[in-house]
C-alpha cells in the first residue's frame, strides 16, 4: 500500500492559509530604549551604589493601537506602557513618582517628545509593584510618502547622565 504525501501536504497548506489575514498592523511601533529602560532612585544622602538604592523601576512592555485617517494623512495613536518597580522588603507602604519620556520618531528624526510622570505605590510589606500607564494619545501627521508603521513611539526613563552611567556600570540596560 502506497501512501501519497501530496494530499496531506495540500491539506496542511490550506489550513495554514487560513491563518493569513488581510489586516496588517499599520500602527506606529512601540519601542523601549534599552539604555533608558530602567532607572534607580537612591536614598537621600546614600552612596550611589547598590547599598544606597531606595527602589528601581523598569519599563517591561509597550504596545500601541491606532486609528488612521487616510484622507488627512494622520494617525491617532495610543500607547500602553507596563512597569515593574522593586525595593528591599519593608513593612511600610510607599508612594513614588518618576519621570519618563515618550518620543515620536521616524528613523533618526525626532517628531515630538513628551516628558511625563508615572506614580505608583508599594503596599505594606511588598517588595515589588507592577502597573501600567497610558499617556494621552499621539496625533501624528504622516509625511508624504511615509506609512504609520515607519514611526516609533519610543519610551524610556528621563535620567541624568550619572544614572545612565550607573546602569552601564551595573549592567542594567534592560529588565
Amino acid at each position: 500500500m502506497t501512501f501519497s504525501r501530496f494530499p496531506v501536504l495540500a491539506a496542511g497548506l490550506l489550513l495554514l492559509a487560513g491563518c493569513n489575514t488581510a489586516k496588517v498592523n499599520n500602527c506606529p511601533v512601540s519601542v523601549i530604549l534599552a539604555d533608558a529602560a530602567q532607572t534607580t532612585i537612591f536614598r537621600q544622602g546614600a552612596p550611589q551604589d547598590p547599598s544606597g538604592e531606595a527602589y528601581r523601576v523598569a519599563l517591561i512592555g509597550a504596545g500601541t493601537s491606532c486609528d488612521i485617517n487616510r484622507k488627512t494623512g494622520e494617525t491617532n495613536s495610543s500607547l500602553t506602557l507596563n512597569f515593574r518597580a522593586t525595593r528591599a522588603p519593608s513593612a511600610d507602604s510607599a508612594h513614588y513618582t518618576v519621570p519618563y519620556f515618550v518620543a515620536v520618531t521616524r528613523g533618526d528624526l525626532l517628531v515630538e517628545k513628551r516628558i511625563l510622570n508615572v506614580s505608583f505605590d508599594f503596599a505594606p510589606g511588598a517588595s515589588a509593584a507592577t502597573f501600567s500607564k497610558s499617556p494621552d494619545d499621539f496625533d501624528i501627521l504622516l509625511e508624504t510618502g511615509h506609512q504609520p508603521y515607519e514611526y516609533q513611539l519610543l519610551a524610556g526613563f528621563q535620567m541624568t547622565p550619572a544614572l545612565v552611567e550607573y546602569n552601564k556600570k551595573t549592567g542594567r540596560y534592560a529588565p
